[in-house]
């Protein structure tokens, strides 16, 4: 991160997270974990694919089906290393096969989590597990989506994104805007739980909210402020316009600063809410 890393003494007052400069971030920006809940979601993809692909024959006995199989081959294959007699005789072991995939995704560190889950969806031919996967990557709090062709897991949002966040709320709080940190806070708060309005909203606010403080207007609106820091403050005119048409724009979308109208405002998307 480019922002100033808080001394010892400084951390001993802090949670690990909020010395990582990472507490307030959203978790789309959150690259490199998943909470608990997560991990559930992914696992009781895997679980459905599994379970639904497994049966007892008279001449294999309790089996995985052609799709799993392929799947399962493949984890002990590339993921486990090991040995081609030892796949095949592992893969024959189904209880203990999932018990030990069961493990992984819950339990094991996050970069082998989602290896393991890559790998799976790769190697699973036509059943829809990569459509499960993606499914459940697309829960609020994910920092990671699928992408096809073939199925790959990749950063929701970009990393300089998350540097800008995160160098953001250290400069507001440096300058002493409460109230603007506040807002961004609360609109990372709002995006983890999946309500993009109210995340905007608080955007929206943090920017009203230092332009107050700036201008000296404390009852005055956005609009109202950008002219006075235009004229008194030497704004620049093109930057003026683009908080005002970001301002429109909040205004305008129905159901973000004003009533949510029922079917109304179905298009703000994670991406769309990051960027604000």
């Amino acid at each position: 991160m480019a922002n100033k890393l808080p001394t010892i003494e400084e951390r001993k007052s802090m949670y690990f997270r909020e010395a990582e400069g990472k507490k307030d971030l959203p978790a789309q920006l959150n690259w490199g974990e998943i909470d608990d809940d997560l991990r559930l979601l992914l696992w009781k993809s895997v679980y459905m694919f599994l379970n639904v692909n497994q049966g007892v024959s008279r001449e294999k006995g309790h089996h995985f089906y052609t799709d799993a199989h392929s799947a399962v081959y493949a984890y002990y294959d590339e993921f486990e290393r090991l040995p081609v007699d030892e796949v095949l005789t592992e893969i024959r072991v189904v209880d203990q096969t999932i018990a030990l995939l069961k493990e992984q995704i819950l339990n094991s560190p996050f970069e082998e989590c989602m290896e393991v889950v890559q790998l799976l969806m790769r190697n699973c031919n036509d059943f829809p597990l990569p459509n499960w996967i993606k499914s459940a990557l697309e829960s609020p709090r994910s920092p990671y989506m699928v992408v096809d062709d073939p199925p790959t897991i990749i950063p929701r949002g970009s990393p300089e994104e998350g540097e800008t966040v995160a160098k953001d709320l250290q400069v507001i709080a440096e300058s002493g805007l409460s109230g603007a940190r506040a807002h961004l806070i609360s609109a990372a708060e709002a995006l983890n739980k999946g309500d993009n309005r109210g995340a905007i909203r608080e955007a929206i606010h943090a920017v009203e909210s230092a332009s107050k403080i700036v201008s000296d207007k404390p009852k005055a609106t956005l609009p109202d402020c950008l002219k006075i820091l235009e004229k008194e403050h030497g704004l620049h005119a093109a930057l003026k316009k683009a908080f005002d048409s970001l301002y429109g724009y909040t205004s305008d979308e129905k159901g973000i600063r004003h009533a949510l109208l029922e079917g109304d405002n179905k298009k703000v998307g994670t991406d769309e809410t990051l960027f604000m």
